[in-house]
């Protein structure tokens, strides 16, 4: 499944999962945060992440139980931030917020934490397994869009879910990554 290639219906045992340029407005900017994502899911269990940044010369990978690495060697960890006064948080497109219904509850939130930044994409989510950013919410996204770093972030220590606090998967259109330590005062302001 993918961006260029939609969804099946009838998926196998396994399902690569492939957005071969995640970032696509960066990359025909000239903006150079962008990467392509692959990812493949056992059933429904997500079990590995790959996260190539070409321009930026940095590959983020993960497999299900054996952590997460930069360029293979450098293995990477969320941050340990555990209060929301001191994160620091990447939000997806803010019109979306707006369609859910969530934008006071995202301007509320901007009051309540560190900074609020707009890094988009894939790039949020390096930030975020490499313990830069404490936190992304993102009130649309399709299952290429993330699945890859989402498997990064998983393995570096972190918990990615949907607003409802349910786990990702086929289907899920909303999503909240996280340091983990983060991650339930996030859902409760974002629950449907």
């Amino acid at each position: 499944m993918g961006e260029e290639y939609g969804s099946d219906s009838n998926r196998k045992e396994y399902t690569w999962v492939i957005d071969p340029i995640d970032g696509t407005k960066n990359y025909s900017r000239g903006i150079p945060h962008f990467a392509t994502e692959l990812a493949l899911f056992e059933g429904d269990e997500l079990i590995l992440g790959i996260s190539n940044a070409p321009l930026l010369k940095k590959r983020v990978t993960a497999e299900k139980n054996k952590g997460a690495f930069l360029n293979e060697t450098t293995q990477i960890h969320v941050s340990t931030i555990s209060n929301l006064a001191n994160a620091y948080i990447s939000v997806g497109s803010i019109r979306y917020f707006d369609s859910r219904g969530k934008l006071e509850t995202l301007s509320q939130l901007n009051k309540d934490i560190a900074g609020l930044k707009g890094f988009g994409d894939t790039w949020s989510y390096h930030f975020l397994a490499e313990g830069k950013l404490d936190a992304i919410i993102e009130a649309k996204t399709n299952l290429w869009d993330f699945a890859a770093t989402a498997a990064i972030v998983t393995e570096a220590g972190g918990n990615v879910t949907d607003f409802n606090g349910e786990p990702i998967s086929f289907s899920t259109e909303t999503l909240i990554a996280s340091n983990g330590l983060l991650h339930d005062s996030l859902v409760q302001r974002f629950h449907k």
